[in-house]
């Protein structure tokens, strides 16, 4: 996962964006289960130690001044 962007990142509510939270079912592809992963103050991200072939389901927050929005959409990438 290189841009967080292509997750559709929510809404800022008129306030800077200070981090990105970054969700994923990485420790378990079989599961659906999310937990966080990373947190990260721009909004790219690369991902390691994926397994080629394994389908993984990502989703993001963002963070700032006014709070936690609601996380994206989760959108399902096949590792290469």
């Amino acid at each position: 996962l290189n841009k967080l962007g292509s997750l559709g990142i929510p809404d800022n509510n008129g306030a800077d964006i200070t981090d990105y939270v970054v969700w994923s079912n990485k420790a378990d592809p079989d599961s659906s289960n999310l937990l966080e992963i990373a947190t990260v103050q721009t909004p790219s991200y690369i991902m390691t130690g994926l397994i080629g072939g394994q389908n993984y389901i990502f989703e993001v927050e963002a963070k700032n001044i006014k709070g936690t929005s609601y996380r994206s959409i989760s959108k399902t990438i096949l590792a290469a």
